[in-house]
């Protein structure tokens, strides 16, 4: 379920379009851990994205990437944070699709939470 449509209970149930419908949006929330991130491309500065994973039964698991939604400012900040606990090994078990220039592994107990609509499985 991507949503739900509803109004104020006030409100009188007429057809059509009014401001006394809104959409509210289903979003899942959990949290992740900081295992690395990607250098930025094009004109932004900062970061790429942060490579987030959870642990599961001893194991540190990569679950994707997010790099949207960060202002200037916060992208800024966060890489001077991250090139502080940048480490030449990979955190995650299993690996990372995402391998090779532009990628750096962090040892990070920084968690963050997320919010998103479904988790992808590739």
């Amino acid at each position: 379920m991507r949503g739900v449509v509803a109004k104020k209970s006030s409100n009188s149930c007429l057809p059509g379009r009014s401001g006394s419908w809104i959409k509210l949006k289903c979003l899942l929330r959990q949290e992740f851990v900081i295992g690395g991130f990607t250098d930025p491309q094009g004109s932004r500065s900062g970061i790429g994205a942060v490579l987030l994973g959870y642990h599961e039964k001893g194991k540190f698991i990569h679950c994707g990437k997010v790099g949207t939604g960060f202002e200037v400012h916060t992208l800024a900040m966060m890489r001077t944070r991250l090139v502080r606990i940048k480490q030449i090994a990979n955190p995650f078990d299993g690996g990372v699709p995402l391998e090779g220039k532009g990628v750096h592994w962090v040892k990070s107990d920084d968690r963050g939470r997320n919010r998103f609509c479904r988790m992808d499985s590739g």
